[in-house]
């Protein structure tokens, strides 16, 4: 995976804290503390993937114990399902 733009790191911060999602009263309200779940990114268009590396890093800043698991690469064509 592609490395994420050090420069980046500050806005990424910043815009992740105006969403909070730790003291948010809905988030608090209705999703279950210790909630772990598992989600697939599937295309419905044919394409070609770009941004993992800011994929991994918004997930990184949200929880450390996010592991992302990219089964392709950047650069690679995609097709829908």
């Amino acid at each position: 995976m592609s490395e994420f733009p050090a420069a980046w790191t500050e806005p990424l911060r910043g815009a992740l804290a105006e969403d909070d999602v730790a003291e948010d009263i809905t988030t608090q309200w209705s999703v279950p503390q210790g909630l772990r779940v598992q989600a697939e990114f599937i295309t419905r268009q044919t394409g070609v993937v770009a941004g993992l590396a800011a994929v991994e890093a918004v997930f990184a800043q949200v929880d450390p114990e996010v592991e992302v698991k990219a089964q392709v690469t950047g650069g690679a064509e995609v097709f829908p399902g």
